[in-house]
């Protein structure tokens, strides 16, 4: 878990894990320098497994769950950030998928509590993938990083650890990089919560995340076909037009959609360029 300032939804994300019916674990805390009451908050817990980190300096994201994860003692590694909570049973049905020693890593379904609208709504309405996922992954990237469990080993032994130049595609990164090597198992029900609220870091940071993702086409070898090429494309102009017709500049994003390539993401724009933006703010989040 790492933290930053996290004091609001603590107590909430560290009883989530308390709560698990599976008890064989260990939490890592990652401090990442916080000023607020984290770790007051986090004392006050006496579990044993609970085990407290402070950063010497601030980091990024990713350099932070880098260095928590080299602090670890089991088997598998997961990631509960301090605005995310975990279903009781989410362990327990997770370890089960490894005994297949082909599967590296477990993801599931989550639920998205939106504290903005007050509403709550599950992730994937459809099954999601299972096996080699790369096409999925690049195409729509449904693997919510506080579901997953994975295999120790790819951080000691093959060293695929989390690129500590990004902010916000880590995890993507990351898990396509785990794919050459791995299969994806999955869980359909949703075993994790998901919380969105006013300071969510993705949703401060969209320009950063375009560019994150431009940068990063722009390095990639494994890339094989223009069809992989293209998803990434296409994700890119979707993500432009939409943060346009969230400033207000529809006709500007007018012109950029009827410029791109046809696909279903076009036609989703085109639907919210029809929709006030009073209503669309409400029923759909950037992140």
């Amino acid at each position: 878990m790492n933290c930053h300032n996290g004091e609001k939804y603590l107590t909430d994300s560290l009883q989530s894990i308390i709560n698990q019916k599976y008890k064989n674990w260990e939490l890592i805390f990652w401090d990442n320098c916080s000023i607020d009451n984290s770790k007051v908050i986090f004392k006050s817990f006496s579990d044993k497994r609970f085990r407290y980190f402070y950063s010497s300096k601030y980091t990024t994201l990713y350099k932070a769950r880098n260095k928590a994860i080299t602090k670890a003692k089991g088997q598998y590694i997961s990631f509960c950030d301090t605005d995310d909570m975990w279903i009781d049973n989410k362990l327990e049905l997770q370890i089960k998928k490894f005994k297949n020693q082909k599967i590296g890593l477990v993801y599931s379904n989550y639920i998205i509590q939106n504290d903005i609208i007050n509403k709550k709504k599950v992730f994937s309405k459809n099954d999601l993938p299972e096996g080699d996922l790369k096409n999925f992954i690049l195409k729509e990237y449904k693997i919510g990083i506080l579901t997953v469990i994975l295999r120790r080993y790819f951080f000691t032994k093959e060293k695929f650890f989390f690129n500590n130049n990004y902010n916000i595609i880590g995890d993507f990164d990351l898990f396509l990089r785990l794919q050459r090597v791995t299969k994806f198992a999955c869980i359909q029900q949703p075993l994790a919560i998901y919380r969105i609220h006013k300071n969510n870091f993705s949703i401060k940071n969209y320009n950063l995340h375009i560019l994150e993702l431009e940068n990063w086409l722009k390095s990639q070898k494994i890339l094989k076909y223009k069809q992989q090429v293209n998803f990434i494309v296409d994700k890119i102009n979707y993500m432009k037009v939409l943060l346009q017709i969230y400033k207000g500049s529809k006709i500007n994003a007018f012109f950029r959609m009827i410029e791109s390539p046809f696909s279903l993401n076009k036609i989703k724009l085109f639907i919210m360029l029809l929709v006030p933006l009073f209503i669309l703010k409400r029923i759909k989040d950037i992140n």
